[in-house]
């Protein structure tokens, strides 16, 4: 299998994921996420970040966190562990 049970993915996300839930999700691991069209919209903890095409972020996930568009779809390719996985592709 993948190295440390790792997968990457190409994720399309959709205009209608603009806004944050009141709780921010907090699970094990790591995520890591490269831009390719769009802006990125990602809360880690109090900051707010935009991410734009090109750029690629890391961070660890035990750090409450969403991440979602700023004003149109945004693809990303992302590498999830299994926990980031079940979070963010199966919620």
């Amino acid at each position: 299998g993948p190295a440390n049970g790792l997968h990457a993915y190409k994720i399309r996300i959709s205009e209608q994921r603009n806004t944050p839930p009141a709780e921010l999700p907090v699970h094990e691991g790591r995520d890591w996420m490269y831009v390719l069209s769009g802006k990125l919209r990602l809360i880690l903890g109090e900051q707010d970040f935009t991410v734009g095409p090109g750029e690629a972020v890391e961070f660890s996930t035990w750090t409450p966190h969403w991440f979602g568009v700023v004003d149109g779809p945004v693809e990303a390719v992302t590498i999830f562990g299994l926990h980031g996985e079940q979070v963010h592709l199966h919620s």
